[in-house]
C-alpha cells in the first residue's frame, strides 16, 4: 500500500530531480503536504547511501510557473541519474525503503515490551506494551483512597488539553484525586499509542508520552471494577508550521534590497507562540535568474547578499529552510519555504 501511495504521490505532484548538491548529490525536489514520519525518515537514511535528499521547496499552493520552473531545473538531470543506477532505480530504491518499513512495522506491532511494576507511594502500575501501545494493559492499583470522579489532565508544552500534535511525542499528565473508596482502575486507548507510563514521586500524577494516529480525535479512557469512570477526548492537529521571515519582513511581502544585514527568522503562529519555538539550520536560496546560494543558520553570506543587492526591484527570491523544534522536540525537522519581492 505504502508503494502505491508513493507512485501515486510521485504522479501527482510531478516532483523531479536535479544534481545540484555537494559530492553529486542527487537532490529531489517536492511541493505539497509534506508528513515526515517514520517512512521518510527511512526513506531518507536509505537516500544518503543512494546520494539522494529530499528537500520540500513549496506549499500546496504554488504557482504554475513555480511549478514549471522546478520542472526544467531537476530535467536536466533526469537522464544522469538514470545512468548511475539504472532505468528503474526508483523501484529499487522504494523497494529498499518499504521492505526496511515494514519490518520496522512488524516488530512495532508483534514484539512486546514488559514492565513489572511501577511505583510510588500512592500508587503501583502493572502493564505490558509494544512500541505503539496498541497491544497492552495498564492497571492502575491505589495504595490510598482514590476518587472516581474529576480526573483531570495537563499537558507539558501549556498549550490547550484537547489539542495533541501529529508527529511528535505528546506529554500528558493525569491527575487522580483523593476519596474514600480505595479502587482499582484501568486505562484504555483509541486512535493513540501510549508507549511510556510513568508516577511522578510521591504525587498523584501519572505522566504518559503518547502519539497520535492519523485521525481527527483520540480518547483515553479511565475505568474502574465497575465499568467506565472518566473519559479524555483530543483533537489529533498538525503541528503548528511557523512563517519564514527575511529582516522581519513575512514571507509574500517586499524585502529593502538596501538592508545592511540579511538575516532569515521564524513568526511563530500566535495561537502557539508561548508554546513552541524553532531554530534555522540551513538555508537555500533561488532567485528568478537561476541563481542559487546554500548556507547554515539564519544569516545569508555574503554572496546571497551582494546577489540580492545587485537584483532589479520587483525581482523575487525564494528560500527552502531545514528548520528544527518545536521546543522540546529538537529531534523533529522539517522543510520551511519561503518567497519575498525585492525592494
Amino acid at each position: 500500500m505504502k508503494t502505491i501511495l508513493t507512485y501515486l504521490f510521485l504522479a501527482f505532484s510531478s516532483f523531479t530531480f536535479s544534481q545540484e548538491g555537494p559530492d553529486s548529490t542527487f537532490i529531489i525536489r517536492q511541493y505539497g503536504f509534506a508528513d515526515y514520519g517514520d517512512y521518510e525518515k527511512i526513506r531518507d537514511s536509505i537516500g544518503k547511501i543512494w546520494n539522494l535528499e529530499y528537500w520540500l521547496v513549496g506549499n500546496c499552493t504554488v504557482s504554475e510557473k513555480f511549478r514549471d520552473s522546478i520542472k526544467t531545473m531537476n530535467d536536466r538531470t533526469e537522464k544522469t541519474l538514470a545512468k548511475k543506477y539504472g532505468v528503474d532505480w526508483d523501484k529499487r530504491f522504494f523497494a529498499e525503503v518499504d521492505t526496511a518499513y515494514n519490518k520496522l512495522e512488524y516488530d512495532r506491532e508483534n514484539v512486546i515490551f514488559i514492565k513489572d511494576t511501577i511505583e510510588n507511594e500512592n500508587f503501583y502500575i502493572l502493564y505490558t506494551r509494544n512500541y505503539y501501545g496498541s497491544k497492552k494493559w495498564f492497571t492502575l492499583y491505589s495504595k490510598k483512597a482514590l476518587s472516581s470522579t474529576n480526573f483531570s489532565v495537563q499537558k507539558i508544552d501549556n498549550s490547550s488539553k484537547n489539542y495533541i500534535f501529529r508527529g511528535i511525542d505528546n506529554e500528558l499528565f493525569i491527575e487522580f484525586p483523593f476519596k474514600k473508596d480505595t479502587t482499582k482502575y484501568f486505562l484504555s486507548y483509541e486512535n493513540i499509542g501510549v508507549y511510556s507510563i510513568e508516577l511522578i514521586d510521591t504525587s498523584n500524577l501519572l505522566y504518559l508520552k503518547a502519539r497520535p494516529g492519523t485521525s481527527k480525535s483520540a480518547k483515553i479512557e479511565i475505568k474502574n471494577d465497575f465499568g467506565l469512570d472518566t473519559t479524555i477526548v483530543f483533537t489529533i492537529i498538525n503541528l503548528p508550521k511557523p512563517i519564514l521571515c527575511l529582516n522581519n519582513t513575512k514571507s509574500g511581502e517586499k524585502v529593502n534590497k538596501k538592508a545592511d544585514r540579511f538575516e532569515l527568522s521564524l513568526n511563530e503562529p500566535e495561537e502557539f507562540s508561548f508554546n513552541f519555538s524553532f531554530d534555522i539550520l540551513s538555508w537555500e536560496l533561488n532567485s528568478n535568474d537561476k541563481k542559487r546560494f546554500v548556507g547554515r543558520g539564519n544569516i545569508l553570506s555574503k554572496e546571497a547578499k551582494d546577489h540580492i543587492r545587485s537584483l532589479k526591484k520587483g525581482a523575487k527570491i525564494s528560500f527552502v529552510c531545514q528548520i528544527k523544534g518545536p521546543k522540546n522536540h529538537s529531534d523533529v525537522v522539517r522543510k520551511l519555504s519561503g518567497e519575498f519581492i525585492i525592494q
